[in-house]
């Protein structure tokens, strides 16, 4: 009888156990900054910079050169995810969004990425499927993946999953889960990157 007490005693504590890992892993907003989005670099970087942006954002856009010169200066060591956080003021910025997933089924996300940022604020619908042809993107498939709204609703969770995060605003990045809020110098990103890499 004593074993029995024992034995379930254990199974019980385990189960406890479990289901407050799942609560503590659940309501820890940070578990939102992995997802299936678009990256750059190596799986075992030790640096991991997730950007939550919006083509339409001057801000945003204005960000990239920075962007660049880290990602070349980093290379190897860094991995860069892109999440969408459209504005909710920003007429075209949920399209522009989409257009970039519906380049990525076609391999061409980056592609599209860089010219959205180029061409903002230009981002209407008829802009979008004229980038799409620059890009020497199928337009029939492109078209139809941007027209159906295929999309929206990954575009959305990644919204959702900002606010989640505490973002309000955009360029937010998280350098390593420390999160970095605003276009800043490129000195900011590097002091946090060489703080990381020691």
């Amino acid at each position: 009888m004593k074993k029995e007490w024992i034995a379930t005693f254990i199974v019980l504590s385990l189960i406890a156990l479990f289901l407050i890992l799942v609560v503590l892993r659940s309501s820890n907003p940070l578990n939102y900054l992995p997802d299936d989005d678009p990256a750059k670099g190596f799986l075992d970087a030790k640096i991991t910079i997730v950007e939550f942006a919006d083509y339409q954002d001057k801000n945003s856009a204005s960000v990239e050169p920075t962007l660049r010169l880290i990602l070349k200066g980093y290379r190897d060591r860094i991995r860069f995810i892109y999440r969408d956080f459209p504005l909710p003021d920003n007429e075209f910025a949920k399209k522009a969004a989409e257009s970039a997933e519906c380049a990525d089924e076609q391999g061409k996300f980056w592609q599209m990425h860089d010219k959205l940022f180029k061409e903002s604020p230009n981002l209407d619908i008829d802009n979008l499927k004229k980038y799409a042809t620059e890009l020497k993107l199928d337009g029939i498939k492109f078209d139809d993946c941007l027209d159906s709204g295929r999309y929206a609703l990954e575009v959305e969770k990644d919204f959702d999953d900002g606010l989640k995060l505490g973002i309000t605003g955009v360029p937010t990045f998280f350098i390593n889960k420390k999160m970095i809020r605003g276009n800043k110098p490129i000195e900011e990103f590097k002091e946090i990157i060489e703080d990381e890499l020691s």
